[in-house]
């Protein structure tokens, strides 16, 4: 979006009605604070008993009771390629690009909360256990709880799981014999994909889920979607929440004015492990089969043939389905 208009005193104004930010700042919105903005807004105006949004996380990051690491926040697989020999210049390929991923899911899953469960401990039994209730499609739609563990695991990836530099797996190899702190999510992906010799649960870390904490984000955001000038500044907002709530740590003027209950890295790592779960299965799924699987790039697949799994989601509009031109950046970057 054109940083000219954003910060001009008529589209600003714009904006700022349509958000009803009018009396909240005089600072210039951008994609960076307008977020921000919009939250304070929400629990300016709002009590627990009128919005979920009080139950979404801390006024400071470093106050979550368990911080999830990088293993739990990494997002899908970025810029992979598979197939090489399948990527010759100037031929067609087909994308199959997920619509508004992290959106979707921040609109429709129960997610971690600021409710933390000390006192929800796991074995290795209970885990494995709780695995086994995720053998259905969507299996993290609906949770109650969300687990963290501490583990250390030695496995070996089977026969049929790719493993190769650039895949999913490719952080563990094909023998995995380690310490990890990830969510349940991540743990059940290597448990569907290896042989699993030793479980050893060290901790666990438990959040209580719950759904709509951002509903009322998405109905003040959802005003720009219908005006084709403000519509650019809504996909910018809406492709920024998920970090804004999982911030690391907020610096000296973001403690003074953005200093309420809204950061939560838990509930940021669950939208990426469920995107990133989703995206893994398809690469092993289809990076050996008939239709020539030859990039992922974070929300889309891209393949030398028409995938019927993908056509259907085509005509339901949860994926767009777009064609490219093979370029030599393409097969050379």
């Amino acid at each position: 979006m054109d940083k000219d208009l954003i910060k001009s005193d008529e589209f600003q104004h714009k904006i700022k009605f349509m958000l009803g930010l009018n009396y909240l700042t005089r600072a210039k919105l951008d994609g960076f604070n307008g977020n921000l903005y919009i939250l304070k807004h929400i629990w300016k105006n709002t009590t627990k008993s009128t919005s979920q949004f009080h139950y979404l996380g801390w006024d400071d990051p470093s106050k979550i009771p368990y911080y999830p690491d990088a293993d739990s926040y990494r997002g899908a697989t970025s810029g992979s390629k598979y197939n090489k020999e399948l990527l010759i210049p100037n031929e067609k390929m087909i994308e199959y690009d997920f619509t508004e991923a992290y959106t979707n899911i921040m609109r429709t899953y129960s997610l971690p909360s600021n409710v933390y469960l000390e006192n929800a401990k796991f074995d290795a039994d209970k885990i494995i256990d709780r695995m086994k209730s995720y053998d259905k499609p969507q299996p993290y739609r609906e949770l109650s709880t969300l687990v963290f563990v501490n583990v250390y695991i030695e496995a070996i990836a089977k026969d049929d799981t790719y493993t190769a530099f650039g895949s999913h797996f490719q952080q563990y190899r094909r023998t995995l014999s380690r310490t990890l702190t990830i969510s349940e999510i991540e743990l059940k992906l290597i448990m569907d994909f290896y042989d699993v010799k030793h479980l050893e649960i060290l901790e666990t870390y438990t959040f209580r889920c719950r759904k709509g904490m951002l509903d009322d984000y998405f109905k003040i955001i959802d005003q720009l979607k219908d005006d084709e000038e403000t519509l650019p500044f809504y996909k910018m907002l809406r492709n920024k929440i998920y970090g804004t709530i999982g911030k690391r740590e907020l610096n000296d003027y973001e403690k003074q004015i953005f200093n309420f209950p809204m950061y939560n890295r838990a509930f940021s790592s669950m939208v990426a492990g469920v995107f990133r779960d989703r995206i893994a299965r398809y690469e092993q799924k289809y990076v050996n089969s008939e239709y020539g699987l030859v990039l992922i790039k974070t929300d889309g697949l891209y393949f030398k043939k028409e995938v019927p799994e993908f056509e259907a989601l085509a005509q339901r509009g949860i994926v767009k389905k777009k064609e490219h031109v093979i370029t030599d950046d393409d097969v050379h970057r």
